[in-house]
């Protein structure tokens, strides 16, 4: 008698309402025969766990993308250069700059428009929301999934009195103390508002001094794009 190898079932299957049933049959009999082969302490469940983790670094291995750079508004494409490093990291090569993105961004409207944005993403085959009330708890369920977060903040004035109209950066990672972020406009002093560096890759930003400028109207407020 030929075994069957589950290997080569899995490579079949499509959640189709037969195969659910086989499934569910074969469970049952794994039980009847020896119930701790399922059991979750077991070696191969082990194994199959760290699937999730494995998947998931953190910080993600999202490519920095500077605005500096961009062919046409460079200071005020922040948004669609925070958008495009969200896109490459969920879809590599499917664009290979943010200068790609910022085209189709404007066949479609205006760089700061939210709506434009969840538009060109679209067009690559990413759905994503605005939201207005996004916290930390969203931010790292988010990269725990293996999604970097846009999220739009007040970059000018201190961190206890935020101002400006605003800016866009994207979240990769987070620590104990604060989020790690790909800012397109360079390194900045989120305690000031200043900014030295114009090469704002994997920059630490604390929550303490962060969290005010994205957060600005309190807890859970903040403006972000979740994929």
């Amino acid at each position: 008698m030929t075994g069957i190898k589950l290997l080569d079932l899995c490579k079949h299957y499509k959640g189709l309402p037969y195969q659910m049933a086989a499934i569910s049959e074969l469970e049952e009999a794994i039980n009847k025969a020896n119930p701790h082969i399922l059991g979750r302490e077991q070696a191969w469940f082990k194994t199959w766990s760290q699937v999730g983790k494995q998947a998931s670094a953190n910080p993600l291995p999202t490519p920095y993308q500077s605005q500096r750079d961009n062919y046409r508004d460079a200071w005020r494409t922040c948004f669609s250069s925070s958008c495009a490093m969200l896109l490459m990291t969920l879809r590599p090569g499917v664009i290979h700059s943010d200068d790609e993105y910022i085209k189709t961004v404007f066949t479609i409207g205006d760089t700061t428009n939210s709506t434009v944005q969840i538009k060109a993403l679209q067009h690559y085959g990413v759905s994503a929301r605005f939201k207005t009330n996004g916290n930390r708890a969203l931010v790292q369920q988010q990269i725990d999934a293996g999604k970097p977060v846009p999220v739009g903040f007040l970059h000018h004035g201190t961190a206890n009195a935020p101002s400006g109209g605003g800016h866009w950066l994207c979240i990769i990672g987070y620590d104990a103390t604060g989020y790690i972020v790909h800012d397109p406009w360079g390194a900045m002093n989120v305690a000031t508002g200043e900014y030295g560096s114009t090469f704002g890759a994997k920059q630490h930003y604390d929550y303490k001094t962060f969290e005010p400028r994205w957060m600005v109207d309190g807890p859970s407020s903040g403006w972000c794009i979740i994929a």
